[in-house]
């Protein structure tokens, strides 16, 4: 993915239409992740904290998943998220109209 840098602030989401066990790798990713497992239902299987750039060893979800969120090392246990939480998704509201 070639990722050299993400904002606080910021993620990448990965979305599969059809809950199953992954794994992910941060292959090309040049700064360190938290990878957030997030189960069908909304709730966090497990996490990843600090996955080491550019390793090539597989990350896995302990169960199967929907969601997988990829967020700034060190983030998930700044904001307290922890696995057995619940993530909630809204669309952002149209501006303007």
């Amino acid at each position: 993915m070639h990722v050299h840098s993400l904002p606080r602030d910021r993620g990448m989401l990965f979305v599969f239409e059809d809950p199953r066990p992954v794994a992910f790798w941060m292959k090309d990713t040049y700064v360190s992740l938290d990878i957030v497992f997030i189960g069908p239902d909304g709730v966090v299987v497990n996490i990843a904290y600090h996955a080491e750039p550019l390793s090539l060893d597989p990350i896995f979800s302990t169960a199967p998943v929907g969601l997988v969120l990829e967020i700034a090392a060190g983030r998930a246990a700044a904001i307290g998220l922890a696995a057995g939480d619940t993530i909630v998704l809204t669309k952002p509201s149209a501006r303007g109209a």
